[in-house]
């Protein structure tokens, strides 16, 4: 019985997640679409893609990337 309710609990948080993930994917398509619709392609869309792009490095280096991975358990140990 707890399986059960295990489950139901999941299901929720995990369609959440799901859906918020397809939704900010989809806005990152429209966003690259106005972009290249706007700028053209030139110099100047390069620059404002690589403008764009330094922050995401950063964030997936310390939040989703190897920063996290090998330092949670470092501080975790102590």
């Amino acid at each position: 019985m707890a399986d059960n309710t295990e489950k139901k609990s999941l299901f929720r948080p995990t369609l959440i997640v799901a859906g918020l993930t397809s939704l900010s994917r989809v806005v990152g398509l429209i966003r690259d679409i106005l972009i290249s619709n706007v700028l053209g392609v030139s110099y100047i869309t390069d620059i404002f893609i690589v403008a764009l792009r330094i922050p995401n490095i950063f964030r997936r280096i310390t939040a989703e990337g190897a920063f996290s991975a090998a330092f949670i358990p470092m501080f975790s140990k102590k």
